[in-house]
């Protein structure tokens, strides 16, 4: 049905010479297929709105709408400016706001844009239409901002479904370069003319009338994005044909998985949680839920999913009342989300445009999931995993329980990525190992996973799910890496290196209380890293001879409001009180980068790693820094001060100052994580108290690769002969001041860098608790000036995988002796 005819008149978006749409230097506006108009070959800086209405951006800084009583106007600028995803121009507008006749809408830059775009020839389109439906059409000359360029008086009209209601879905791949922008949507749109259907298309949470431009458009699709192409009406089925032609097919992740010969023997991938294991592949596919029409009574969907969404929160409550830690903070956390009214808004409100409970539930879900994967903060982009654990909860109550994948004893699950509530449903007795081809080392999967003890490697990439059920796989979430279908050699040999690692984990844990000394008598103290006070009391029973780094991140991400000083005071002596008389080095909050803190509006980073993180963070909101230090100040026992993040002394100073106003004189210590801090650790020394190396970010900041970066993090190796020396450098400058320093990072719990780093003089080492029965059996017995002539060797070795090969042989030659 079409709309009332309006009319509305068009004026010129920019300054320029018209040209008429034949002009225009592709086929898809010069023959209409976009809409009715003309074009402009534009010769200043400024595009203003063409007419009044609400604009529309569509995710792109090239193109927008404005949309009209009587139809949507499209302002294209350039072609193929998709391509420049934003460079060369300045939007000036928001996206959704109300505008008028001249509004400021972008900004140019027409030097950068006229060397990078084949034509600056921009169209400006009645959507839709057909030319004969404008009037007063101006054709050529020049023109200036404002003047008309037509009027419209028809609204594009919208074909009625008729007959049967039977909605048919089809899965499809996009497959233009640069998603469904203005031409591939225009074509869309012509094809479906004259089909008695309504057809859509779903991605990324979001759903678009097939007819519309528009619509298709503000998706913001791009290439490879999976679609749900859905049709009802009489000629549902030949639309979905056509349209269907226009895609690429659908990468099921449940087809057969190539042959093992075609896959790579070794695949990269990021340590969640450390440890090895072997065993056949059990590939879990997630669950493809079929979505009932809606019933068209909307007050009684509200009322389904209402009665779901207080089920489901009962479910969270009595799940997490008896437990502790992780485990608790998670589903309470997944708690808070169900209860986000946002959320249930945005499903009800789909579920007033026709959807039925369950898609409109699922629909929000995805939709607000797809804004937090697109979030620069990792954490943030994690928690979208958590969404849709959610939504898998409440999906459960609406449509029924899926089928459970049955895992087989000694197995490794190969997944997409795994959900909480699928970690947790694993019983670790039964896994081997967890391998996921996304994910990330801080999603609350892999902290499940770290409680309960089970190797897990992510972003090992899409290559995993070709993996097939029952092929033999050996894990190594040590070095990060999986290899596919060894030999039968080659599994006999792991299985033998695993049975010697249990063995010597035995006895290990049995002499983790005894004393760690050097051959030559020298003592060295093993810590434990902790992430939040509950985990005090087990790490000090577990052997622990303190507490070299307590992240205090616990207190304050994931919850609305900082925490006053008396409880963060509570939760410090917690732990000082479990590991009584002994240090607790205790880290101001690293926030910032990857750890957004929703109760400061931070500002959005491009680069969040050399951003506003650690005591940057700190400095730049006081308040916050100086709760936190009056808390420590008034927490009883062997309390440290650590400072991430610092690169010169004046910080130093200036937390210092702010700790005696606090009333106490406590150690300050600084993390030497960047090169700055390496550059001045003499000056950084000589006013510093103690330092503790963060491995993880030195290496990245010295190496230039993103510890987390998908692609390259699993290639970032902290033994790297530049690393190496940058340590060494701290450590000779801390020692000749006479100030002791650790190593808190992923190296202090490394068997190829232990040696090393005796050999650097470093007899403080902070692990993660489980790991200190290790770490401890690998200290004991080294020889300190064999281990420096060792480090003398790697630091001058030509690369990270060479410095390990020397490690090993000797450490082969250590166990040979001692055996």
């Amino acid at each position: 049905m079409s709309r009332s005819p309006r009319e509305v008149v068009v004026c010129a978006p920019m300054d320029g010479r018209v040209v008429p749409l034949q002009g225009v230097p592709d086929p898809a506006f010069a023959q209409g297929l976009v809409g009715a108009g003309v074009a402009i070959d534009p010769v200043g800086e400024l595009v203003v709105a063409p007419c009044a209405g609400v604009l529309r951006r569509s995710g792109h800084a090239h193109a927008f709408t404005v949309e009209t009583e009587a139809g949507d106007v499209l302002v294209h600028v350039g072609i193929d400016t998709v391509a420049l995803a934003g460079e060369g121009f300045t939007v000036l507008r928001e996206d959704g706001s109300r505008v008028d006749a001249g509004d400021e809408i972008l900004r140019l830059d027409l030097d950068h844009l006229a060397h990078r775009a084949p034509s600056l020839v921009s169209p400006v389109l009645a959507l839709g239409v057909a030319e004969r439906s404008l009037t007063d059409l101006c054709h050529t000359g020049i023109v200036r901002r404002g003047a008309p360029l037509y009027r419209m008086t028809v609204a594009a009209e919208s074909a009625a479904a008729t007959g049967s209601a039977e909605l048919q879905v089809r899965r499809a791949r996009v497959r233009g370069e640069h998603g469904l922008h203005a031409r591939p949507a225009a074509e869309l749109v012509g094809i479906l003319r004259g089909l008695r259907a309504d057809v859509w298309v779903s991605v990324h949470g979001k759903r678009a009338d097939a007819r519309s431009i528009t619509a298709l458009m503000a998706l913001g699709t791009a290439q490879g994005d999976e679609v749900l192409l859905e049709a009802a009406g009489d000629d549902a089925g030949v639309a979905l044909d056509a349209l269907s032609a226009c895609f690429d097919p659908p990468v099921s992740k449940c087809e057969t998985p190539r042959a093992v010969a075609e896959l790579p023997g070794q695949l990269a991938a990021l340590v969640a949680v450390r440890g090895v294991a072997a065993g056949p592949a059990c590939r879990w596919v997630a669950h493809q839920w079929s979505f009932p029409l809606a019933s068209g009574d909307y007050t009684a969907e509200i009322r389904r999913l209402d009665e779901a969404l207080a089920a489901v929160t009962l479910q969270l409550a009595g799940e997490a009342q008896p437990l502790k830690g992780a485990r608790r903070d998670i589903l309470e956390a997944h708690a808070a989300m169900l209860a986000d009214p946002a959320l249930r808004e945005s499903a009800v409100g789909r579920v007033r445009l026709g959807d039925g409970a369950a898609r409109a539930w699922a629909t929000a879900c995805e939709s607000m999931a797809s804004r937090l994967r697109q979030s620069p903060d990792r954490r943030m982009a994690e928690r979208a995993a958590d969404l849709a654990d959610v939504s898998q909860r409440v999906l459960v109550h609406l449509l029924g329980a899926p089928p459970v994948t049955a895992i087989p004893d000694g197995s490794i699950v190969v997944a997409d990525e795994l959900l909480p509530s699928q970690l947790l449903a694993l019983d670790p007795a039964r896994v081997g190992a967890v391998v996921t081809a996304r994910g990330g080392t801080t999603a609350h999967a892999a902290i499940l996973a770290a409680g309960l003890g089970l190797p897990m490697l992510v972003a090992a990439g899409e290559t995993l799910l070709a993996v097939p059920d029952g092929e033999w796989l050996i894990v190594d979430a040590e070095q990060g890496h999986v290899e596919v279908g060894p030999t039968d050699e080659r599994r006999r040999e792991f299985a033998s290196v695993c049975a010697l690692r249990e063995e010597r984990l035995r006895a290990a844990r049995a002499a983790v209380h005894a004393p760690v000394t050097l051959a030559d008598g020298e003592s060295v103290c093993v810590e434990c890293n902790l992430g939040r006070a509950t985990e005090a009391k087990a790490a000090a029973a577990g052997g622990a001879e303190g507490v070299g780094l307590l992240r205090t991140e616990f207190l304050f991400l994931e919850r609305t409001s900082a925490p006053d000083t008396s409880e963060q005071q509570a939760e410090y002596a917690a732990v000082t009180e479990a590991f009584a008389g002994r240090p607790v080095t205790i880290r101001i909050l690293d926030a910032g980068g990857d750890k957004p803190l929703p109760f400061v509006s931070l500002p959005r980073e491009d680069n969040p790693a050399l951003g506003l993180r650690g005591l940057r963070t700190g400095l730049a909101y006081p308040e916050l820094l100086s709760n936190q230090l009056k808390a420590l100040a008034a927490t009883p026992g062997e309390v440290r001060v650590l400072l991430p993040m610092v690169n010169d002394v004046t910080e130093l100073r200036q937390v210092r100052a702010m700790l005696a106003e606090a009333g106490r004189t406590l150690p300050l210590g600084v993390m030497i994580e960047t090169p700055a801090s390496v550059l001045l650790a003499d000056s950084l020394a000589a006013e510093a108290d103690f330092f503790s190396i963060g491995s993880n970010d030195l290496a990245q900041y010295v190496l230039a690769i993103d510890r987390l970066h998908p692609t390259l993090g699993s290639s970032l190796d902290g033994l790297h002969p530049a690393v190496l020396r940058a340590m060494q450098t701290a450590s000779l400058a801390a020692r000749r001041a006479g100030k002791p320093v650790a190593v808190c990072g992923g190296l202090a719990a490394d068997p190829d860098a232990i040696p090393l780093l005796v050999g650097m003089g470093i007899r403080e080492l902070s692990v993660a608790a489980a790991a200190v029965a290790e770490v401890k059996a690998a200290v004991r017995g080294l020889d300190p000036l064999a281990c420096a002539q060792l480090l003398a060797d790697a630091a001058h070795a030509p690369d990270a995988a060479t410095v390990r090969a020397r490690v090993r042989e000797f450490r082969a030659l250590f166990d040979e002796v001692s055996a």
